[in-house]
């Protein structure tokens, strides 16, 4: 139970730098990539398909992770 405790304070903290980061950082036209992968992963949540929300929420946090520039995290 420990360790998954850990497992998600661990991805909680990193989540937490990388919104600080991405949020110096963002401009009006990733913003706008954010909304529009986000718009689709409602309709793909929505429609019940599984495959169509891993890639969704993949591209959203790729996008997300670029812009904070901290890649690796």
């Amino acid at each position: 139970r420990q360790d998954i405790d850990d497992i998600f304070w661990l991805q909680a903290t990193i989540a937490r730098e990388l919104a600080v980061t991405a949020t110096a950082r963002i401009t009006e036209r990733e913003i706008g990539e954010l909304e529009r992968i986000n718009d689709l992963l409602g309709t793909a949540v929505g429609g019940g398909d599984a495959e169509a929300i891993a890639s969704l929420e993949f591209s959203f946090h790729r996008v997300f992770h670029q812009v904070s520039g901290r890649i690796k995290l």
